[in-house]
């Protein structure tokens, strides 16, 4: 069985909460890609062999915001340094390398060098991560031999096509990815209306709530998130099972939010669970079944 594990920055959390149910329903995983967020989990996980070990790890190196962010006041590459990152990065995963992994894994980068997919399976596991999940423009992309790899995001938000390469008998995957409307209070309400000297100095004081109203930020923010959405569905539809966590009421950069991030990805695997064990026995007692 292979699972698939999508892009989502921190709403990439409720990876963990699928993990754990399936870890704790005995769903075998014979393989793992993943993009972004995902391709950190991913490595994490068959590097522990335990989701809930893997959810420690991640809470302690990237759970809140002030763990990952350091910002360059004078950037060349990206509003963040990436220092931090980097640190725990090596922190973590050491000089261990792929070979070092349990269960195979492969994650996805994007090569601004050759505008191509660049799959990585192979190498240490620290380049890997910062490699699949350097957002660009937010975090520096990873220079190395003679590619410039920035977030697998741009690429394949969802890796199932990884899955089918592999011919898992049974694909999952999980879309961390939910897009929610501009409105999050009663358009009918002022806040939410341009168009009065009150509603636009509103507009003004929350340009950077992006969750609130309609302004610019918020207008650029939903944009982007409905077009990620829609990517990420598509991919996610291509597999035996999708998981789709309701991450609507986050934002990608909700780091603050790990626990509630990663139960909402316990309730949405919850929901395929069922589902999920008679695909699983089909496969490992087909004669249990006759047509």
């Amino acid at each position: 069985m292979g699972l698939a594990l999508g892009s989502g920055a921190a709403r990439g959390f409720t990876h963990l909460g699928v993990l754990q149910i399936l870890e704790d329903e005995d769903i075998p995983i014979d393989f793992i890609s993943g993009t972004s967020i995902g391709g950190i989990v991913a490595i994490t996980y068959s590097l522990t062999q335990s989701a809930y070990e893997t959810t420690e790890l991640i809470k302690e190196a990237i759970g809140t915001k002030r763990k990952v962010q350091d910002i360059s006041f004078f950037p060349r590459q990206s509003l963040l340094r990436g220092n931090k990152i980097r640190q725990t990065a090596e922190r973590v995963f050491s000089d261990k390398t792929f070979a070092d992994l349990t269960i195979p894994v492969e994650v996805v980068s994007s090569d601004l060098g050759q505008a191509t997919r660049h799959i990585i399976n192979s190498g240490l596991l620290r380049d890997a991560a910062l490699a699949t999940s350097a957002i660009p423009g937010i975090f520096p992309p990873l220079i190395k031999d003679g590619k410039v790899l920035v977030d697998g995001a741009l690429t394949s938000k969802v890796p199932v096509g990884l899955l089918r390469k592999r011919k898992c008998s049974l694909q999952i995957a999980v879309n961390a990815t939910t897009a929610k409307g501009i409105f999050s209070c009663d358009p009918q309400s002022k806040v939410c209306l341009v168009g009065d000297i009150d509603s636009a100095l509103y507009d003004l004081q929350n340009i950077f709530e992006l969750t609130k109203g309609i302004n610019l930020g918020s207008i650029i923010n939903h944009s982007w998130d409905l077009l990620a959405w829609s990517e990420s569905s598509m991919e996610a539809a291509k597999a035996d099972i999708a998981i789709n966590p309701n991450t609507g009421a986050y934002s990608n950069f909700a780091f603050d939010d790990f626990d509630s991030l990663v139960e909402l990805g316990r309730e949405a695997a919850r929901d395929k669970i069922k589902a999920m064990k008679v695909a699983t026995r089909k496969i490992l007692e087909p004669d249990s079944y006759h047509f």
